[in-house]
């Protein structure tokens, strides 16, 4: 039996409506701001309850040199870059 409860507003009414999660049954509990309405489904069946993990990660890098060519008013600039991005998904049922 695995059962996920949560506070979420699902109706957009801005107030924490109870979620609830179990045997393929997704179940809400509608806040009204003075308690909540007695449970009832908003979707039943497995196929339809996923729960998604994401995960990204980003190394980025930069170094500025410059220096100028005698008593001339000239400037170089060298600025490498690098970077690194990497991410993955998993969605399970």
């Amino acid at each position: 039996n695995n059962t996920d409860k949560m506070m979420v507003d699902v109706n957009g009414d801005g107030l924490p409506d109870c979620v609830r999660r179990g045997n393929g049954v997704l179940k809400v509990r509608y806040n009204k701001g003075d308690g909540f309405v007695p449970e009832e489904t908003l979707i039943s069946g497995e196929e339809y309850l996923y729960t998604t993990l994401s995960t990204c990660s980003n190394v980025n890098g930069a170094i500025s040199v410059g220096f100028t060519l005698g008593c001339y008013p000239i400037k170089f600039v060298v600025n490498p870059k690098g970077g690194y991005s990497r991410s993955m998904g998993k969605t399970e049922v």
